[in-house]
């Protein structure tokens, strides 16, 4: 923008096109605008060598600025979602593992129960059962 503003001031103001272009702090107005793509259109050169300073700043405007912007935000991007996988990650083992010892509490139990569902063969209760008979 420093390099810019001042060439389209001096090629502007050079071939008599003093309204737009009337001092170099409005140059820089126009050249911020020019470069971050905007664009408003409230000051346009009309001098050939005008029109070359606003496409080579126009295009050095998107190479430096607009381009890093969008490898900048991918990047970002990019570790957001890692950032949050990772987080899910760190939380999601917690449940799976109450919800494992919860099953195989479960599972031993029922391993210890008989098929109909009154023990493991020779427990109390069995002993208890053979000894008195069914009631």
């Amino acid at each position: 923008m420093a390099l810019f503003a001042p060439l389209v001031h001096l090629a502007e103001r050079e071939l008599g096109a003093h309204r737009d272009f009337s001092s170099v702090p409005a140059s820089y107005w126009w050249a911020v605008i020019s470069m971050t793509t905007v664009g408003y259109g409230d000051m346009v050169p009309r001098s050939l060598p005008g029109q070359v300073v606003a496409l080579s700043s126009i295009l050095s405007g998107i190479l430096l600025m607009a381009f890093p912007v969008t490898s900048i935000f991918h990047t970002f991007s990019r570790s957001y979602s890692e950032l949050k996988e990772q987080q899910q990650r760190a939380a999601s083992p917690e449940p799976a593992l109450r919800e494992d010892s919860t099953r195989s509490a479960s599972a031993t139990e029922d391993s210890l129960q008989g098929p109909d569902g009154a023990g493991a063969p020779g427990d109390s209760a069995d002993r208890e059962w053979a000894r008195t008979g069914p009631a």
